[in-house]
């Protein structure tokens, strides 16, 4: 039996202060679009998450839908996080059948076409690869696939 440790209750705010804690909201998808500079993707980065949801708007454009699931929303999810962290198909499918304990199976060469499908939806985005993961991230590389980044 793993023991979870609290971290967070082994401080204590100053007198007068109080602890604040960060909701980092689809932060990669964020910082991709901030760093892309352009004023539509700094907008859309701006905006609050129940206004827009990155991972919404991502799965729709990768399964070329209006309305989508739950499921895929998901799957737009991982497949973003796939493609900013130049994963491949054997990679994205491994993490979601340990994400969903097996109860969902991707073939790696379907993962593979989500992945080419995000990146030909969004090619004029500059494709952001990060170190770390949910607590410190740290650009790696950046480049613009094609166009100007709008």
């Amino acid at each position: 039996m793993t023991n979870k440790i609290n971290i967070r209750s082994t401080f204590l705010p100053d007198d007068g202060c109080v602890m604040v804690r960060c909701d980092l909201s689809q932060i990669e998808d964020r910082m991709c679009k901030m760093y892309c500079g352009s004023p539509k993707t700094i907008e859309l980065a701006n905006r609050k998450p129940w206004d827009y949801d990155a991972h919404t708007e991502n799965a729709k454009a990768i399964f070329k839908k209006y309305i989508i699931t739950k499921q895929e929303r998901y799957l737009g999810k991982k497949c973003v996080h796939a493609s900013q962290r130049k994963m491949q198909g054997v990679r994205m499918s491994e993490s979601v059948s340990k994400d969903t304990k097996g109860d969902l199976f991707i073939h790696p060469k379907q993962c593979d076409r989500l992945i080419q499908t995000y990146l030909d939806s969004f090619r004029k985005l500059k494709k952001c690869i990060f170190l770390g993961w949910k607590s410190r991230f740290k650009v790696l590389e950046c480049w613009k696939l094609l166009g100007d980044g709008d």
